[in-house]
């Protein structure tokens, strides 16, 4: 049997569990792989439940310009195991 879209997506989420995301690319991410999360449900975790976060400092397009800005990054591998965490109550 043949693997559905659904389980590629699975697939490539695994394979990018250790990618440090912001929490725009995050809510894209998650909600094109079938996992919708928002952004208020992001720092949720950060405020009520101490979701890991790092700060880095990445490129950013300001109007005409490419300005260096820092930005706080979250992994793809804590953010879907603490809300399975919460999910199992």
């Amino acid at each position: 049997m043949a693997a559905t879209w659904a389980d590629h997506q699975h697939v490539i989420l695994d394979q990018a569990a250790d990618t440090p995301l912001t929490l725009g690319e995050f809510v894209g991410l998650l909600t094109e792989a079938g996992e919708p999360i928002t952004r208020r449900r992001i720092q949720t975790l950060v405020d009520r439940h101490g979701l890991p976060r790092e700060q880095v400092v990445r490129w950013h397009q300001r109007g005409h310009d490419r300005v260096l800005a820092e930005v706080s990054v979250y992994r793809l591998r804590d953010v879907r195991h603490l809300q399975a965490q919460i999910d199992r109550g």
